[in-house]
């Protein structure tokens, strides 16, 4: 079958997937596989590096971040370590439970009825939950966000979130093994697309935990040796749709700002105090076991160059001289 790709496009990879998962019934199983199948892929990022005096070019193949990977896991993990590393505020003292105490952050989960269907939730998620945190932002005032997506058994969006906020304190009570908040009712009426529940945190370590384990958690799923499916399909289906893994706002984010270098990273010419080094990007690789997929033409000298030479290295790190 032919198109004409100026009149009509085919129907992408995820387009295809969309169509299934709107369908009564998915197959989530096939998603999964479709997903493990591209994040196993590997595919490699080809860099010529230019001597700007010399002209003399070096070559070298790093290894592409793609979400499931070991790449994508670890450097994920770097910008979270940055959470771990706040002060530990602590709002009240949870071993006196009888004690009428406050906080200013709280846990939330927030659920789907199943009312829309599968491909719909995960479609609107994310501006369902920016209409709700509107409602609360009009009521409370300013608030930070930690947020993180989950698939349920069944495939649909379930969200976890750790809001902090600036202008207000909620009074807690322990009940049932959790510390809760009188203003419950108020803060959850507005989440009109399913369940809605929170919780009180007693510091701000101990929401930021448990998001960051989870998420952390997730990322690495393809590299246990049999990996959970609940965490696979998280994965498969904000693949499929596009969704980051996480978001912070400003008030946590400001924490994930890596500093920048005052200086040029490697060798440097100490007179125009710049590096002598230019790095290009000159192609993608995809490891099939021949190594034959390009996005770019390069000789075949170029391509053997590479492929033979010691600059073909797996690097976690931004490229290093």
């Amino acid at each position: 079958m032919s198109y004409n790709y100026e009149e009509e496009k085919p129907p992408s990879r995820f387009d295809q997937l969309k169509s299934r998962l709107a369908q009564e019934n998915p197959n989530l199983n096939y998603v999964m596989t479709e997903f493990k199948d591209w994040s196993n892929s590997e595919q490699y990022l080809i860099f010529r590096k230019t001597n700007k005096y010399t002209h003399k070019n070096q070559y070298k193949a790093v290894k592409a971040a793609k979400r499931g990977n070991d790449v994508y896991s670890w450097r994920l993990w770097k910008r979270l370590e940055k959470l771990h590393k706040l002060p530990q505020t602590q709002f009240f003292n949870p071993k006196n439970r009888n004690q009428k105490q406050k906080t200013r952050a709280l846990f939330f989960t927030l659920t789907y009825r199943r009312e829309k269907r599968l491909d719909e939730a995960w479609e609107d998620v994310g501006t369902d939950f920016n209409r709700y945190l509107s409602g609360l932002k009009r009521r409370y005032g300013k608030v930070e966000i930690l947020r993180c997506w989950e698939a349920q058994q069944d495939g649909y969006p379930h969200i976890h979130c750790v809001l902090l906020f600036h202008d207000c304190e909620f009074e807690t009570f322990y009940y049932n093994k959790k510390w809760r908040i009188s203003e419950k009712d108020d803060l959850c009426r507005n989440w009109h697309w399913g369940f809605s529940d929170v919780f009180a945190l007693y510091s701000l370590g101990a929401g930021i935990g448990y998001v960051t384990k989870y998420i952390t958690k997730m990322h690495k799923a393809l590299q246990d040796e049999k990996p959970k499916r609940g965490l696979v399909l998280s994965l498969s289906m904000m693949w499929v749709f596009k969704k980051r893994a996480f978001s912070v706002t400003k008030g946590f984010g400001v924490f994930l700002v890596e500093e920048k270098e005052t200086r040029p990273y490697g060798q440097v010419d100490m007179i125009k105090n710049e590096s002598i080094y230019e790095w290009t990007l000159v192609g993608f690789m995809v490891n099939d076991g021949r190594f034959s997929t390009w996005s770019v033409d390069l000789s075949y000298l170029e391509f053997w160059d590479i492929h033979g030479s010691d600059y073909f290295t797996f690097n976690k790190a931004l490229l290093s001289d």
